[in-house]
């Protein structure tokens, strides 16, 4: 728990956001991560930084916006009915109770504070009169006040913040109080609690940052990085070139900052492309922090709790960005579809990750490159958001797959064009030159379901029986309902011999220190959850409604 100052109150924060998670949480957390940039985080309440667990949360909240220079309200598309909601179930509101306290200070003379609303997510300005009855009198004013439209091109939303920064500084005359610190720069000064009456010149005292252990980042980042570094690049021992890959590198070559998301399907080597690049760009000398998404642990939900993750001693944020100012740093995340709404609807995961990569955006001589199925990112809410170029990956043709082939002496002159088709997926590929070819010559499958399938069957229930198999969609069944892609091992004591037969047959992988194990591809979990639940005999129909889509059982079922 966060100790009070030696003035007996929380550091106090001049900027205020109010938002509602299930209507405009991305949006917010990406509005602060750019004025935290100009102004510095310890100048700008955000809850989900700002609180610590043992905090009072009403307190908090109650001390924090009673203290506010300026309220910034955030309204999406959905924030008038749970407004009304809540207000018609009774239920607390902190949402209801933050803009009604900021409305009554604007109202008072002797307290003002400049009460801003948002519009995001292409929400319009709310109808005083659709209002709850119990509200129009203390948030109905609010629809009086001038409201700043984060939507449209991104040209639009950066003008727009621009002239919400001008606001601030006029309206609330917060500047002399609170440094500016531009883009990409560090902020210099530090905050203690202002008492009551205080003036603003006393409140803000001058400090300097202490230095970065650079070796200590460089240790941090690349025990980190060896997740997504040690994944399988080649196919039987040869590297498939990709022209994706040339491209990467050349956008990692400029000095000016980018932002670029590797998009293409399930299996087509999104994760070797960026180990590839990430190998490369470690032997050029480039400060390297590579992600694997699906292994950030699950109580990661913040900026904060991302710092202590990767425990690179600072703010990781801010790491970055003081790196950038010395030599080139690139920010590899891969696989963040494995944390969008449609595989995983109860994690925050994927917000740290983002707001991470919205807190060093526009930082020069950096470049962040993100991998994700394209299905997710083109329908998931959370990851839809993420402003960057796209490169998606073009289907390897047959000549490229055939030299792969006949260095593993594999006739291939009676094969079928579904089967090319199928096995010019790379991990597909992969699976059949590891898995099948010596036992399947002449492959007779027709698709990707087909092919896991015939691989269950040949590798698992033939070489060592159902028992395996069983295990093998328990562990991928008991993933699912706890929503992680790794478990500890000792959770599946009873079953030890299966664990090594599926180790031996190439379906699980264990950790480093042997502790927890997970499937070698998430192809692999997806098949065997699938399997899992038609033996079950359960009703997917009565699944899907009953669960309301929770996680990551959906998908693969």
């Amino acid at each position: 728990m966060r100790e009070p100052t030696l003035f007996g109150v929380w550091p106090m924060s001049r900027i205020f956001i109010s938002y509602r998670r299930n209507d405009a949480g991305g949006h917010a957390g990406r509005i602060f991560d750019r004025l935290r940039q100009h102004f510095g985080e310890q100048y700008v309440f955000f809850d989900q930084n700002a609180i610590e667990p043992g905090d009072h949360f009403p307190v908090r909240i109650d001390t924090a916006i009673r203290s506010a220079a300026v309220v910034l309200v955030v309204i999406g598309p959905d924030w008038l009915e749970s407004l009304n909601a809540r207000a018609a179930s009774e239920k607390i509101d902190f949402v209801q109770r933050e803009v009604s306290i900021a409305i009554e200070r604007k109202a008072n003379t002797e307290d003002p504070v400049e009460v801003i609303p948002l519009l995001v997510g292409n929400a319009i300005v709310p109808e005083r009169d659709r209002l709850h009855a119990d509200l129009r009198e203390s948030i109905g004013p609010l629809f009086n006040y001038q409201a700043l439209a984060f939507q449209g091109h991104q040209q639009d939303q950066d003008r727009q913040f621009k002239h919400l920064l001008a606001l601030i500084a006029e309206e609330s005359g917060i500047v002399p109080g609170v440094p500016t610190v531009h883009a990409g720069e560090p902020p210099v000064l530090s905050i203690r609690a202002r008492p009551t009456g205080s003036p603003m010149s006393h409140w803000a005292e001058q400090v300097t940052l202490p230095p970065i252990d650079i070796d200590k980042l460089e240790r941090a980042f690349r025990l980190v990085s060896r997740m997504l570094l040690d994944w399988p690049q080649e196919t039987a021992g040869r590297w498939i070139e990709r022209p994706e890959l040339t491209r990467l590198r050349e956008l990692t070559s400029q000095e000016s900052p980018s932002v670029t998301i590797l998009l293409g399907g399930p299996g087509e080597g999104k994760s070797a492309i960026l180990a590839r690049l990430g190998s490369l760009l470690t032997v050029d000398g480039t400060m390297l922090l590579a992600i694997k998404a699906d292994r950030v642990p699950r109580d990661v939900a913040s900026l904060r709790e991302l710092d202590e993750w990767i425990d690179c001693g600072v703010e990781l944020s801010t790491a970055l960005r003081r790196l950038a100012a010395q030599r080139r740093v690139v920010v590899l995340i891969d696989q963040l579809d494995a944390l969008g709404d449609l595989m995983d609807q109860h994690s925050r995961r994927l917000s740290a990750l983002l707001r991470l990569v919205e807190s060093v955006r526009d930082t020069p001589n950096l470049h962040v490159i993100v991998s994700c199925r394209e299905f997710e990112f083109r329908h998931d809410v959370g990851l839809s958001t993420l402003r960057a170029e796209e490169v998606t990956l073009a289907p390897l043709q047959w000549d490229q797959v055939l030299p792969v082939l006949n260095a593993c002496n594999i006739d291939t002159h009676r094969w079928s064009d579904e089967v090319r088709s199928v096995l010019s997926t790379p991990y597909n590929l992969a699976v059949y030159l590891q898995l099948l070819a010596e036992e399947v010559p002449v492959p007779d499958f027709t698709s990707y379901q087909a092919l896991l399938d015939r691989v269950v069957k040949q590798r698992l229930e033939r070489v060592y029986g159902d028992s395996t198999v069983r295990a093998a969609e328990r562990i991928a069944a008991e993933m699912a309902a706890v929503e992680e892609l790794s478990l500890a091992r000792a959770r599946f004591s009873d079953v030890t011999t299966e664990l090594e037969n599926l180790e031996s047959a190439g379906f699980l992988v264990s950790s480093e220190n042997g502790l927890t194990i997970s499937f070698r591809h998430q192809t692999l979990f997806d098949v065997l959850r699938a399997r899992s639940f038609l033996r079950d005999g359960s009703s997917l129909a009565d699944y899907v409604v009953d669960r309301k889509q929770q996680s990551l059982l959906v998908r693969p079922t």
